[in-house]
């Protein structure tokens, strides 16, 4: 343009107002930003005016997304929330709020299928989720396996190799069996079952 311009780039953290990350330039369309922390995301808006003559322009460019060299930490405190006979629910803590994505692993050490136990002896990923995400309920468990889970963190670089915390001996909770009635009279009846052959205490 034939009038000088002068830039400044803002940046935020996750959850995080924009802010100032530059001293403002006229030379230069471009900008080193240094003190990053690993495994956040950032984002990232370069705004302009004419130097001396307006504010600076409001929103200012579009938005873009970086994420700095390195792997998030591992999430932790797995835990199981509910089961059904065929599902269990997971759940865990981030470590960092910003991580990109969650990959679930299972791990099925007992099972009543030979088939079930061939195709999950070895830890197989599941589960890819966003980073916003840190629960999920994992479907199709075989009534009567046991089974292992292990979550590990993300982002553009890939997964950490450390994980969460080994949850071992998820049992899916079996339907109560044999029910009866006994004793019927006018006004009562007695009801007797039997607990579930795994998932029960």
């Amino acid at each position: 343009p034939s009038f000088a311009t002068t830039f400044q780039l803002y940046m935020s953290g996750s959850l995080q107002e924009f802010r100032t990350a530059s001293q403002e330039t006229s030379f230069s369309q471009n900008v080193k930003v240094e003190g990053l922390a690993t495994g956040f995301v950032y984002r990232f808006r370069v705004r302009a005016k004419v130097a001396g003559l307006t504010p600076y322009d409001y929103p200012g460019s579009e938005i873009i997304q970086g994420v700095p060299a390195g792997l998030p930490p591992a999430p932790h405190s797995l835990r199981v929330e509910a089961t059904t006979h065929t599902s269990a629910t997971l759940r865990w803590n981030a470590s960092l709020s910003s991580t990109i994505r969650y990959k679930v692993v299972r791990e099925v050490t007992s099972s009543i299928s030979s088939s079930t136990l061939s195709g999950f002896r070895y830890p197989q990923d599941i589960e890819v989720l966003e980073g916003g995400t840190t629960f999920t309920q994992i479907t199709g468990i075989e009534e009567g396996s046991v089974n292992s889970f292990r979550v590990y963190a993300g982002n553009f670089n890939g997964f950490e190799t450390v994980g969460s915390n080994t949850l071992a001996d998820v049992a899916p909770v079996g339907a109560p069996r044999s029910l009866s009635v006994r004793g019927v009279s006018d006004t009562s009846a007695t009801l007797d079952w039997l607990p579930p052959l795994q998932g029960a205490n």
